[in-house]
């Protein structure tokens, strides 16, 4: 929001040279011509035509010097920060060797900072805007205020806020003094605002928010600007959605540029704050694109921008994300303030609570966090919270080293560090107070590990249900204290309070919608203990079984939280009864969110005991409208009420479903163990298998690896060593109890890695498959197999055969394609990089053959559209084959849900061209099957990326699809041809018999069949059946 002063230069230049030096003329020529070059997007041309002139033999002038600053800027312009570096010291060597008049040189030292702001070096160009303020106030107080306004907001870039409001005052003093109103005082008391809520004057911000508006005075261009110091302010109090609901609009707003991109990222902010990371996210990536494009990539606020996409990709578990935008954002505050800036040492701190997890970056992680305690003690901070973070830090080194004292010692004064800064009562308090119990604990030290613990269950309890993840957290670490000392008929009964407190919690649909992603995370690893403690308590009381089977599928549900929250979203759009109270559900929980955020902060305040009991009141009554809507919801529409909001099957359910032959595997996976459940007709047990989540993921991994068909050379040698160690560590403990004498078919419902893999390529010790002993198939979830056997019994009625959907036109992806609106950029990127899929037309064309032309549809190339799927009316198909790249959430920037690739038609909708799952969630399907024959299920575990494939086939299962057909990688044209087409064929012959056989039968007609497409499981092995 500041103006450029152009006028100066020709000033300069009018004044003539010195010495030998060009006429001004020449000079003059030379600047226009540059200037028109770049701005007609060809900087580096510029550049050559400055250098030439600079390059000849002349003496110091003033020519010379605006030439020297034009080239720093056409360096900016070109990327090429060295040139700019070097033009701008060259120009003010010139300056100060001329020594022009007071005001003159203020004009150029103004311009000299606007390049040293676009370098990001707000160091330098502090000194140069406080010199150019003063030469010109009295004599041009109309520059003299952009100029101050600048410098107070490259103070508070610099984090001094006190300065900064000085120099923001005089910029609104000069202005007063030149008779100027309009967007310069606006922009003044914008900038003021937020000095304010920096140096910790909420009253006074929102005070000056309300004169920025009062200043704006209706005007249509100045109105935004103003509602900005709004945001800003309500951000600070917590209110967030009176602050989105600002940002929105802002966000929209044509111009300026620079509005909308603090705007966004002020909105990735709230977002953040209120849990809904895919949406941060999404504001995340289109701040960063506006503020490249605004500011350039070395600026502070395009570094902020990366650090909120740090802490956002944090939350969502995905650590690699995380990594790269911490460490790049980290740079950026580095060159802008120094190394050890407190600007660089706070994403550094989240960098090293990051890196701290892992043994190969704890000591990395450890030297980060020494780093920033030694600059928080020099300069303390305001709130003192990253300070304690970086104790913290310490104590999980230390604690990873096996120095429990020593790490004990520092999560004790990370706790002094929160309670001075928070008060005794703060919240923040407990995760330090579990993680010191949790450690005394493991050390055999129960004794002083039941004091921290009960205290942390104190802090939450008393913040009543805002607190239940924490508060369960707390509760199950104490009862494994328990068990471990001897107490295991207690430990039994707080560890079922623990599971009460959180399922019931998960039930009301606040896990589902209210929490953010860390805590879905946090609430399946807590269901995940659960379950392994309840289990091995089960001989106290037969219930307890019951009690960890339940619990392990909670662990499985929770990993599908923001899926099904998108799906809400997306289904609520609609018009109707169920839309109507889709809308009630989100809008409940969205304040529920915000009540959570206000009880948390009033929970930490020794006088906010009356505040807290009201909130508490407060939240009580939103979570019975929510509960409520959800009761009408499940009476109204079962079906998709238990699509968005699944609960636990009971053990007696599945075996019911099951026939004699059959038997359900499902290992839940947890950090340091994992327990497969295995369920037949006739029992149920659960299983003790010796691998870790990070040992399976090992070895799935080595597996994916020798699966890939893009090396021109063919697959590599397949890891059968690696598929072999997965048979022995999760099915031969299974086979020795014999449960599974007898059995044929085996339903896997797969958690973590196992997602990624077919489970037909678990390699027998010495020879043979899997599949050789059991035909498989895949469930999303262990309450899927009564619905699925429910929807197998009727079949499908619809009048068409085939709706077949390939070879999409993935170039109408790529930029300035014309083709791609609604796309994010960051999306767009990776999209138009996917390799074109000309081949499976040939694929469609002989599924067509086996149904009958007459009866099938193709839809290709352009045609391949969302809207051409929609008008085709795929309720009217008993078969849909999409044959085209689908991904997986994560495997893309900013895709954070699994989606199909379709041909985009340049409509402005949120990623058109992608038939996401929320997506599918909408469409009615009266389907047999559903053929996916391009997947890649090889995206990375974690956060919104734990549900995989299962995002998909629940959506499609959802929708009315009884069984899916997916491959797991993209899949060899001619492989392809073969397996689909036995395996349809099969089912057209024999329509009664299990599928599972039909696609194990097509699979060894492959093995069988020689040459090129023959043997290596890259060829025959892509294909899973989801369903039943």
């Amino acid at each position: 929001m500041t103006r450029r002063a152009l006028a100066i230069l020709l000033l300069a230049l009018a004044l003539g040279g010195q010495g030998a030096a060009p006429p001004a003329s020449s000079a003059e020529a030379t600047l226009r011509s540059a200037r028109a070059l770049s701005e007609s997007g060809r900087p580096d041309a510029a550049l050559r035509e400055l250098a030439a002139y600079i390059a000849r033999p002349a003496p110091a002038s003033l020519d010379l010097a605006v030439i020297r600053l034009e080239a720093a800027r056409a360096g900016l312009a070109a990327g090429r920060h060295d040139a700019a570096r070097t033009h701008i010291a060259a120009a003010s060597r010139i300056l100060a060797q001329l020594r022009p008049d007071p005001v003159l040189r203020a004009r150029f030292l103004r311009e000299f900072a606007r390049v040293h702001e676009r370098l990001g070096d707000m160091r330098g160009a502090e000194p140069l805007l406080r010199e150019a303020v003063a030469g010109l106030r009295g004599r041009d107080d109309a520059a003299a205020a952009e100029a101050a306004n600048t410098l107070g907001v490259t103070l508070t870039e610099l984090a001094r806020p006190e300065p900064a409001l000085v120099a923001l005052k005089t910029s609104l003093d000069a202005l007063f003094d030149a008779g100027i109103a309009g967007e310069p005082v606006v922009s003044a008391l914008v900038n003021m605002t937020n000095a304010e809520l920096e140096a910790g004057r909420p009253e006074a911000a929102r005070q000056t928010a309300e004169r920025a508006r009062q200043a704006a005075d209706g005007d249509p261009l100045l109105a935004p600007i103003a509602r900005l110091a709004l945001a800003q302010v309500l951000l600070r109090e917590s209110d967030l959605v009176a602050a989105e609901a600002v940002l929105d609009a802002l966000a929209e707003v044509e111009a300026p540029a620079i509005l909308r991109a603090h705007a966004l990222h002020l909105l990735a902010t709230s977002r953040f704050n209120r849990g809904q990371q895919p949406e941060a996210a999404e504001a995340g990536f289109r701040a960063l694109d506006a503020y490249r494009a605004t500011l350039g990539e070395a600026h502070p606020a395009f570094g902020r921008a990366l650090h909120t996409l740090g802490i956002i990709h944090v939350e969502l578990g995905a650590p690699a994300a995380a990594r790269a935008f911490l460490s790049r954002s980290i740079a950026v505050a580095a060159a802008a303030f120094g190394a050890d800036a407190m600007q660089a040492q706070l994403p550094a701190i989240e960098l090293a609570a990051l890196e701290v997890h892992s043994p190969a970056s704890a000591a990395a992680a450890e030297r980060r966090a020494r780093a920033a305690l030694a600059v928080f003690r020099a300069a303390p901070l305001l709130d003192r919270r990253p300070e304690a973070l970086a104790t913290v830090v310490l104590g999980r080194a230390a604690e990873s080293r096996g120095q429990v004292d020593v790490a004990a010692g520092l999560y004790r004064r990370a706790q002094g560090i929160f309670e001075a800064t928070r008060g005794p009562l703060t919240p923040d308090l407990g995760f330090s107070l579990v993680r010191l119990g949790r450690m005394l604990t493991r050390a055999g030290r129960y004794t002083e590990a039941a004091p921290p613990l009960d205290r942390s269950i104190a802090l939450y309890e008393r913040v009543g249900s805002a607190g239940t993840v924490r508060l369960v957290e707390a509760l199950t670490a104490r009862a494994e204290l328990r068990a471990l000392s001897g107490d295991r008929r207690g430990a039994l009964d707080q560890i079922r309070h623990a599971q009460a407190l959180l399922s019931d919690r998960v039930a009301s649909g606040e896990a589902m919608s209210g929490a953010g992603e860390a805590q879905q995370r946090n609430a399946r690893a807590l269901f995940a203990a659960q379950a392994m403690l309840l289990h091995s308590l089960a001989d106290l009381d037969p219930r307890a079984m019951e009690d960890a089977f339940a619990a392990s599928q909670s662990s499985l549900i929770s990993r599908a939280g923001e899926a099904l929250r998108r799906s809400s979203l997306r289904l609520m759009a609609g018009s109707g009864a169920e839309a109507a109270l889709l809308r009630t559900l989100v809008e409940t929980t969205e304040g529920l969110r915000q009540t959570d955020a206000l009880v948390l902060g009033a929970a930490a305040r020794p006088e906010g005991a009356a505040e807290l009991r009201s909130l508490q009141a407060l939240r009580a009554d939103q979570l019975e409208q929510l509960r409520a809507a959800a009761a009408t919801l499940r009476e109204a529409n079962p079906t998709l009420a238990e699509f968005l909001r699944p609960r636990p099957v009971r053990l007696d359910a599945v075996r019911q479903a099951l026939a004699a032959d059959e038997a359900v595997l499902a290992p839940l996976i947890a950090d340091d163990r994992t327990l497969v459940w295995v369920v037949t007709r006739e029992r149920a047990i659960a299983v003790p298998a010796a691998i870790d989540r990070d040992g399976l993921a090992a070895l799935v991994d080595r597996v994916r690896a020798s699966l890939d068909l893009g090396r021109p050379d063919g697959p590599p040698a397949f890891a059968r060593d690696a598929a072999e160690a997965l048979y022995r560590a999760l099915i031969a403990p299974v086979e020795a109890t014999g449960v599974l004498a007898g059995i044929s078919h085996m339903m896997l419902v797969p958690d973590g890695a196992l997602q990624r893999l077919p489970p037909h390529l678990l390699a027998m010790p010495g020879a043979g498959w899997l599949m050789d002993r059991y035909a498989t198939v895949i469930l999303p979830s262990l309450a899927a197999i009564t619905a699925v056997r429910g929807a197998a019994r009727q079949a499908s009625t619809a009048p068409r055969a085939l709706l077949g959907v390939g070879d999409p036109m993935l170039s109408r992806y790529a930029a300035g394609s014309g083709g791609n609106r609604g796309i994010p950029p960051s999306v767009r990127d990776g999209l138009s990089a996917l390799s074109a899929l000309p081949e499976t037309a040939s694929e469609l064309h002989a599924l067509a053959g086996l149904f009958g032309a007459e009866e099938s549809t193709l839809l290709l190339g352009q045609d391949a559209t969302e809207r051409r799927v929609a008008e085709a009316r795929p309720e009217l198909f008993r078969t849909l084959a999409f044959a085209t790249h689908a991904v997986m959430a994560g495997e893309l920037p900013g895709l954070v849900e699994p989606a199909i690739i379709l041909t985009p038609n340049n409509e402005d909708v949120p990623f058109e061209g992608l038939l996401t799952a929320s997506d599918v969630a909408a469409i009615r399907l009266d389907a047999d099957l559903v053929l996916l024959s391009a997947c890649n299920t090889a995206a990375a575990e974690g956060g919104p990326y734990a549900e995989g494939l299962s995002g998909l086939a629940r959506a499609f299962l959802q929708s009315g699809a009884r069984r899916l057909l997916v491959s797991h990688w993209a899949v060899n044209s001619q492989a392809a041809v073969v397996l689909t087409t036995a395996f349809v064929a099969a089912q057209l012959r024999e329509p009664s018999a299990r599928p599972a056989a039909h696609l194990r039968d097509a699979m060894q007609t492959l093995m069988r069949a020689g040459g090129g497409i023959a043997g290596h499981p890259a060829y025959w092995a892509p294909f899973v059946i989801v369903g039943g």
